[in-house]
């Protein structure tokens, strides 16, 4: 291709890149703004309750739920982030459960799950953040970069990440960006309103996070730059200099005295417990200044995705941003020269002002959008060196302003060229693409799954069992999605901790008597465990070896960031345990002994029934008056009136954990199992028997003393409908 017809189609991009932003710019700006912001919301809420909530999120409504005067206390304590969100969560929730009929339409909004109208609070603030965020841009570097900005928030995966977690992060960012405009207007113009508004969203935001401080002191140290911008109000242009910019001051010196004089004490009783490490709680390793920004880089592009999009993300933003800061002085930068330059390959009369009316960008208030950037990082960084407590999500009211500075570097690209513009832009699509559709909103499981855990454990649970956390600060999870009675008429069950290891005083000996306690007169336990948690607060695994050396592995399952071990105590250590209910003793031709079984009902009538569509709760009762060498399969059967096989399963004692050749001799031995009925069975007595055999012989079953092969229980299993 020769020079000219590349100049020539250049110019053709150009002007056809000019049309299409003139009739783009026929429509009004809020009309831009309200097709974005929709289409904000309808990104977050998408997927919005498919999730668990995970454990912060868990601790969060945990702690929603608990009365006023409680709830009063967070705001006072050092250690307590987000009381003002955990307060409206309250009154959201309670709204929730008072009013079935805006129940129901929250429900039609946020999605059916319990968990979506939770986290539609979050959704709504995500979304209100929208045309803040434009109203910021825009005021930064007109209409143009406030849409870029806008859209950049939209589709941000961090941003739409914390927008469906049941967590105060989104209102950190709304609330930084009204504080921030309001800030700007309140000096701009100086009215008493405007000031009142000022103080008002930033009380709101300091009470929002502990780290909304860190915008509060970006305001501060930008302020001297905001203040050389500023022109006399409409009307007072004749008035003296002095009379304006005293009352400025008179307004700023108001404001500050409201929001600093009642912030002292929390913000003493903060610095205070960062300098005596009172708040260290030793779960984040200390972090440089360089994997902070590294990490956040990554976080702020992408939130998470799979290799290699994560890196190209991570750098495509970052030089975007990069470019984005000589282009708060645009004259004096050099992308001014490199434009020249280009103008003159292209043999265009080069404008500064105007190389291209619509996409031009005079930058003001620049030095606010820089430390609105870098002076939170700088200043948590520093905090982390005293109290390693590094979480990118602490950081995310720095969103905004890099945001931004990304967009204002699509306006350099565009100022050199408008392809370079176009194919980062298009770059930066498909990989917010990969990383929506590989995580946000990926068919796989992302977050902690308390919800699958706890469903399981209550289809398991039997009326003698007891429920393990660990470790015990994980209570709150279990609670939240722990719920006795209902439709499956789940037992209530006690739910128990033990103190943190490194609690003083509390050593080998107290742990072995405190997991003593816990097991004493119960029959089984839950161990629930998160494995990242556990390895950091019981490295040595000393709570499960002590339940799995001690007694007997029934069932494992793994979820998402959760374990659950059922662990069988082969009776009621150190209480009397009841025989079997139905007792049917037979004796099979290797010794083994059938004593009897238990049907455990959870109905609750008069008459002991099972619904269809749940797991039999069925345990039986074995001895052996012999060694047994070899190992043997326990195959259950279960058959409809009709004599038709519903349930046919075949295992080894404890599902296979407690193999026959590990059954000490003349020892009552206790067998749990859990078949599941299928749904739509009809009503009536079903008829369940057993059979043993060798293990992979199946062939071969054992016979009894009389000669048959199949022990049928006298009992028959009464089944009915589920009933919802």
């Amino acid at each position: 291709m020769s020079a000219n017809t590349f100049v020539g189609a250049s110019t053709q991009v150009r002007r056809g890149l000019r049309e299409v932003a003139r009739l783009a710019a026929l429509p009004q700006p809020w009309m831009w703004v309200a097709t974005i912001t929709i289409l904000g919301f309808l990104m977050r809420r998408y997927h919005l309750g498919n999730e668990s909530l995970w454990f912060d999120e868990a601790d969060i409504v945990w702690r929603a739920r608990q009365p006023l005067d409680v709830l009063a206390q967070g705001f006072l304590e050092a250690g307590e982030n987000g009381p003002l969100y955990t307060l409206i969560l309250h009154y959201w929730m309670a709204l929730l459960d008072a009013v079935p009929p805006v129940a129901e339409a929250l429900h039609l909004l946020f999605g059916v799950s319990y968990e979506a109208p939770v986290r539609g609070l979050s959704a709504i603030f995500g979304t209100a953040a929208i045309p803040l965020m434009y109203a910021l841009a825009k005021r930064v570097g007109g209409h143009w970069l406030g849409i870029a900005a806008a859209i950049l928030i939209t589709i941000n995966p961090f941003h739409i990440w914390h927008s469906q977690d049941a967590k105060m992060y989104t209102m950190l960012v709304m609330m930084a960006l009204a504080s921030t405009l309001l800030y700007m207007l309140a000096l701009e113009r100086g009215t008493p309103l405007l000031w009142a508004g000022y103080v008002g969203a930033t009380w709101i935001m300091l009470t929002t996070h502990s780290m909304a401080g860190l915008v509060l002191l970006a305001q501060l140290v930008s302020t001297p730059s905001l203040l050389k911008n500023l022109k006399p109000p409409e009307g007072e242009e004749d008035a003296p200099p002095g009379n304006t910019r005293r009352r400025w001051w008179l307004g700023w010196g108001w404001a500050m005295l409201l929001i600093l004089g009642p912030a002292f004490p929390i913000v003493w009783l903060r610095f205070a417990a960062v300098i005596t490490d009172t708040v260290n709680v030793g779960w984040d390793a200390p972090a440089s200044l360089t994997d902070i920004f590294g990490t956040m880089f990554v976080t702020f592009a992408v939130n998470r995705a799979p290799q290699p999009w994560e890196t190209i993300g991570a750098l495509a933003m970052a030089a975007l941003a990069t470019l984005g800061f000589p282009i708060l002085d645009f004259r004096f930068s050099i992308l001014s020269k490199v434009s020249r330059l280009w103008a003159k390959v292209q043999g265009l009369e080069p404008s500064i002002e105007n190389p291209g009316a619509l996409w031009a960008t005079k930058i003001e208030n620049g030095p606010l959008i820089v430390a609105l950037w870098l002076l939170p990082i700088s200043v948590f960084w520093l905090v982390t060196l005293k109290v390693p407590i590094f979480q990118v999500r602490y950081m995310i009211m720095a969103l905004p302003p890099y945001l931004i500075l990304v967009a204002l570097g699509l306006f350099a690209l565009r100022r050199i060229h408008p392809l370079l513009s176009m194919g980062a832009a298009g770059l930066l699509g498909v990989v917010t693409f990969v990383a929506l559709a590989g995580v946000n909103y990926a068919p796989t499981v992302q977050k902690e799954d308390w919800r699958g855990a706890m469903v399981y454990v209550q289809d398991h649970i039997r009326l003698r069992d007891v429920m393990v956390v660990s470790p015990g600060y994980l209570k709150s999870a279990v609670e939240v999605y722990y719920k006795p009675g209902g439709p499956g008429l789940v037992p209530e069950r006690p739910i128990r901790t033990i103190p943190s290891l490194e609690t003083e005083g509390f050593g080998g000996n107290e742990l072995n008597y405190a997991l003593r306690d816990i097991a004493t007169c119960n029959e089984r336990a839950w161990v629930i465990i998160s494995p990242p948690r556990q390895v950091k607060e019981d490295p040595e695994d000393l709570v499960l070896q002590w339940f799995q050396y001690n007694w007997h592995t029934f069932d494992t399952r793994e979820f998402n960031g959760v374990t659950v071990y059922g662990i069988s105590f082969n009776g009621q250590p150190d209480c009397w345990f009841p025989p079997p209910d139905y007792r049917e003793p037979h004796t099979f031709e290797n010794g083994m002994q059938f004593k009897g079984y238990i049907y455990e009902w959870r109905d609750n009538d008069d008459t002991p029934t099972q619904p269809d569509a749940s797991f039999l709760p069925l345990t039986m009762y074995w001895n052996s008056n012999r060694k047994i060498t070899a190992d043997y399969v326990i195959r259950i059967k279960v058959k409809d009136p009709s004599g038709k096989v519903v349930i046919d399963e075949a295992l080894g004692p404890l599902n296979g954990y407690w193999p026959t050749s590990q059954w000490p001799a003349n020892t009552d031995i206790i067998d749990y199992r859990d078949p599941r009925l299928p749904g739509g069975l009809p009503a009536g007595d079903y008829t369940v028997s057993l059979q043993v055999y060798p293990q992979g012989q199946p062939d071969k079953p054992l016979k009894l003393e009389d000669g048959s092969t199949e022990l049928v229980f006298k009992e028959p299993l009464k089944v009915v409908p589920w009933r919802p």
